[in-house]
């Protein structure tokens, strides 16, 4: 009798213990997550420039969000997927949001960024939508070089003095930009990034 009753605890004990390793189990963790899942998120907003930073949402519902300056602000969603128009230092842009999970945007000073913090799990960075950036551009050749800088909102044609440097207003350093320049004889064209403390240089190297 004692064996009979011995292995009828070792089943009930086998049984509680499964059961509670399927609940902390990723895969137990995510049913448990999901059973309990709201229709709401909390969305942050950390607006670090000098001006107003807003955002009209439209998706499950419609939202218009202001935060002032240097300060912060929380505010619950209904949980979704949601267009946007966003309006940062003093530019504006449109596009999607996941809003599914809470979000944090960071709003850096007018063309810096917020670092990996903006790429963060559950994190945005607001300068990769809008990023206005005076740009360094120097001729670091001997010659008088024209050069050709646009994207598909921007065109810049510039003319440099032998070694000559410009400083070049961007509305949105956060797109790619095409470039071209003849120097030394050769023509030199590509894609890039500028950046507000990188200078762009104009060289007779490929």
């Amino acid at each position: 009798m004692k064996k009979k009753s011995s292995l009828k605890w070792y089943a009930f004990t086998f049984v509680l213990v499964a059961t509670m390793l399927a609940l902390v189990m990723p895969g137990g963790v995510v049913r448990a997550a999901e059973e309990v899942e709201t229709p709401y998120i909390t969305f942050n907003v950390k607006n670090n420039s000098q001006f107003d930073f807003t955002l009209w949402l439209y998706g499950p519902n419609t939202y218009t969000i202001t935060v002032p300056p240097k300060s912060e602000a929380s505010y619950v969603l209904d949980r979704g997927w949601y267009a946007f128009t966003m309006n940062s230092c003093n530019l504006t842009e449109v596009g999607t949001f996941d809003f599914r999970k809470q979000k944090t945007i960071h709003v850096p000073i007018c063309g810096a960024t917020a670092g990996l913090i903006g790429h963060a799990n559950q994190h945005l960075d607001a300068s990769d939508y809008i990023r206005p950036a005076t740009i360094q551009i120097r001729n670091l050749t001997l010659e008088y070089v024209d050069i050709y800088i646009r994207t598909l909102d921007e065109h810049h044609f510039m003319k440099f003095d032998p070694l000559e440097i410009q400083y070049l207003l961007i509305n949105d350093a956060s797109q790619e930009f095409v470039y071209s320049f003849v120097a030394c004889g050769v023509l030199h064209s590509g894609y890039t990034r500028l950046y507000v403390h990188v200078p762009f240089d104009i060289t007779c190297k490929k």
